[in-house]
Formats: structure tokens, C-alpha cells, sequence
């Protein structure tokens, strides 16, 4: 049993079809040949036969050709985003998030200290809770790169 060959690129697929297709084959046996050589799963039967298709209908190209298609968001400023940017970016907004605990801490111990005795407990638990979401909020947006938003 011969060994099979791994990674390949799409092009090099589709040369192997044309090439194959050039000798008058199936292409239900040119699909079996390239799962044998390149390994299963590499390329449907359905997307062989349309290859074959378009190779007996005089189609030589067998590189990928640019399309118009959705233009893409990715700018020259993102590209330019690298990692160090990133990690700056996360340093600058835990700080900025540890600056806002604690005015929220301090606010709240303000305004806790204004409260009558009757409602103490109940405005306690109620900012308690509200802290621990935030800090859950904030810990979960710093996770996934500060694509959280909750609604």
C-alpha cells in the first residue's frame, strides 16, 4: 500500500484530476484514486465530477481565481495590529477596570454609609449583587478579547 501524501493544496488536486481526466477515467474511479492517495475526505465525489466537468468543457485553470465576492473588512490599521498592540490594549483596560472598581467600591461605601439602618440590608445585598456581575462582565469581556456585550 503506497503512502499518502498530506497537506496538499487545492491546485495540486485538480491537476491531479485534469491529468487523470486526460485518460479518459470515471470520475467516480479519479475520486477513489485521490482518497487512496491524498487520504478520505480530501475532495467530495460531487466536487470531482464538477471538476471533470469543467476540465471536458475546456476549462485549464486549475488555480483558484479571484472573485469579486464581499469585500473585505480587514484594514491595512488592523493588519498593523499586532500582538504587542494587544496586550497593551489589555493592560490599559484592566487598569482602566480596576480604576472604575474602585470608585464603585468607594461610591458605594458612600452611599451605604447614607443609608438609614431599615434599608442597610436590603441596599447591601442589592450593590453586592451588582458588583459581582460587573466583575463577572468585565472578567468574561478580557477573556474573549473585549467582544462581550450582554442585553
Amino acid at each position: 500500500m503506497s503512502q499518502s501524501i498530506e497537506n496538499p493544496v487545492d491546485c495540486e488536486i485538480r491537476s491531479v484530476i485534469r491529468f487523470v481526466n486526460t485518460r479518459v477515467v470515471k470520475a467516480t474511479e479519479i475520486h477513489r484514486q485521490i482518497n487512496e492517495m491524498y487520504g478520505e475526505n480530501i475532495m467530495s465525489e460531487g466536487m470531482v465530477r464538477k471538476w471533470v466537468r469543467a476540465f471536458n468543457d475546456v476549462h485549464t485553470n486549475v488555480h483558484d481565481v479571484k472573485r469579486s465576492g464581499r469585500p473585505s473588512v480587514i484594514s491595512e490599521d488592523l493588519e498593523k495590529f499586532n500582538r504587542t498592540d494587544a496586550l497593551r490594549f489589555n493592560l490599559y483596560l484592566m487598569s482602566f477596570l480596576k480604576f472604575q472598581e474602585a470608585l464603585f467600591m468607594e461610591l458605594r461605601q458612600k452611599h451605604l454609609n447614607d443609608l438609614s439602618c431599615s434599608h442597610y440590608g436590603q441596599a447591601a445585598d442589592f450593590y453586592e449583587d451588582g458588583s459581582q456581575k460587573m466583575v463577572e462582565q468585565y472578567d468574561k469581556c478580557l477573556n474573549i478579547g473585549g467582544n462581550y456585550v450582554e442585553m
